[in-house]
């Protein structure tokens, strides 16, 4: 089992009455445990009432898509929709027999387009891919 701190909900006990329940780490008082099962990984947020109980899951990343790829005179730039709290990294090499990729400094995503840049792409061609880093 995995617990999440700071959790607060509600329950009604045997009179009916509502009692608002918090938790400060792995102990919940007025609970034993307020725990989430361990195949539950993505579990960022819970809530719980008498009737319901609600897991706020993350959802698994789609992979960046490269959007209006351009090139002007040496640079080349690309656009990839960002997720916020993920940095990505643009990464290119010359020739696909190549064993290693060059990194370009990397870009902070914010839940909006960003563009990617290779400021110096004066090779005759040249190979992309992107990394999201955490």
């Amino acid at each position: 089992m995995r617990y999440l701190p700071n959790i607060s909900f509600s329950r009604r006990d045997s009179s009916g009455s509502e009692q608002l329940i918090r938790t400060s780490g792995p102990f919940a008082r007025g609970l034993d445990r307020c725990s989430i099962p361990a195949t539950c990984s993505n579990v960022f947020a819970i809530a719980a009432g008498a009737y319901h109980t609600l897991l706020l899951l993350d959802a698994p990343e789609a992979p960046p898509q490269l959007l209006g790829p351009a090139r002007q005179s040496s640079s080349v730039n690309l656009l990839v929709q960002t997720l916020y709290r993920k940095n990505y990294a643009l990464e290119f090499k010359n020739s696909l027999a190549d064993t290693n990729w060059t990194s370009l400094p990397t870009v902070p995503g914010n839940g909006a387009l960003q563009m990617l840049s290779d400021p110096d792409a004066s090779a005759p061609q040249r190979f992309y891919r992107i990394l999201v880093l955490p």
